[in-house]
């Protein structure tokens, strides 16, 4: 029953930020408080928050007001990075569809749950199909982009990369932390022409603009050339291997000699453990691509004519694959 009934927490979530609970309770509030303000019925609006609050997702103090936790702060709205994108697009309309429809990559795995529901797949849904859907989940990635890039910013040493390619890079959230935080780097940001069109204002039009490229295209047909290094933040996760082999060896032929790829992803671990690259992995079979061991992305950076040089694990639990050219075995 625990695990039936979990699914009630996504919905719960959802309503919270729906009536803006986490911005009403920058400061406690009644019951009564939180009913006028929201327009809800109170005697209804206790129940839902009841359950949130067994639930670890608010708090009731000794004077029957609610109060916010680090959980709800990380939902407002004045957050630097809030984290709202997430709950927009789990808690939609279009993202049960395609759970609803998991069972069909079990019985076909060239079609998602996405594609089963919608008759689309996922980039041409969120990009094309729904607008809405690509703000949420748009907005999802720059939130964990931003974490990972300030996390990146400050783990690797950047002294000797003059130029960094975020091949995939969506609206540019990583690239916007690396070159504040390293006022000599600069930077390309590419990705689809409909996604770049949407590129943070710092990058396109601010103070970083100068030192910012913004290119438009596919990395199924070019990445652009001459970059030191190559970042590719949670990309190869969204593709199958076939896929992933295409777009790692369009990065091959746009880079130098002696460039780097970075890859940023979270590894699954070789028997199952309770952790959230373990969901992500079941989530994909409803959205996109897929998680990989450790062995399985060395095969697959192998296929793609490239080598593991180091791999580091980052506080945020994301492992970096340093990756060079594939060095030939000498023969005798």
């Amino acid at each position: 029953m625990e695990a039936l009934l979990s699914i009630l927490d996504n919905r719960a979530l959802a309503l919270l930020v729906d009536l803006r609970v986490p911005d009403l309770l920058s400061t406690p509030r009644t019951l009564h408080e939180l009913a006028d303000e929201s327009d809800t019925d109170a005697t209804n609006l206790q129940r839902l928050l009841r359950y949130s609050v067994s639930r670890g997702l608010l708090k009731l103090d000794s004077r029957g007001r609610y109060r916010s936790n680090r959980l709800l702060k990380a939902l407002r709205s004045d957050q630097v990075n809030p984290w709202t994108g997430w709950v927009s697009m789990a808690g939609s309309d279009w993202f049960w569809d395609a759970l609803r429809h998991l069972e069909a990559p079990l019985y076909n795995p060239s079609i998602s749950g996405i594609r089963s529901a919608s008759g689309h797949e996922f980039h041409e849904f969120v990009n094309s199909v729904r607008p809405d859907a690509g703000v949420a989940f748009n907005t999802a990635m720059e939130a964990g982009s931003t974490l990972q890039g300030v996390v990146l910013a400050h783990s690797l040493n950047w002294s000797k990369t003059r130029k960094v390619c975020d091949v995939g890079g969506g609206t540019g959230s990583a690239l916007e932390v690396l070159l504040r935080a390293h006022p000599l780097l600069e930077a390309t940001l590419f990705d689809l022409p409909e996604v770049v069109d949407k590129t943070r204002l710092a990058l396109r039009s601010g103070p970083l603009s100068p030192r910012c490229e913004i290119v438009g295209g596919s990395f199924f047909e070019y990445v652009p050339g001459g970059a030191d290094r190559y970042l590719m933040l949670r990309v190869v996760n969204e593709w199958e291997d076939s896929q992933a082999r295409m777009i790692l060896e369009s990065v091959v032929d746009a880079m130098p000699p002696d460039a780097r790829i970075l890859v940023v992803e979270h590894v699954l671990a070789e028997k199952p453990r309770n952790d959230l690259t373990v969901v992500s992995d079941f989530m994909k079979l409803a959205l996109l691509g897929r998680e990989r061991t450790t062995n399985e992305y060395q095969s697959l950076f192998e296929s793609a004519g490239l080598q593991i040089d180091q791999a580091i694990l980052l506080s945020t639990g994301a492992t970096v694959f340093e990756l060079g050219k594939l060095t030939p075995k000498a023969t005798i």
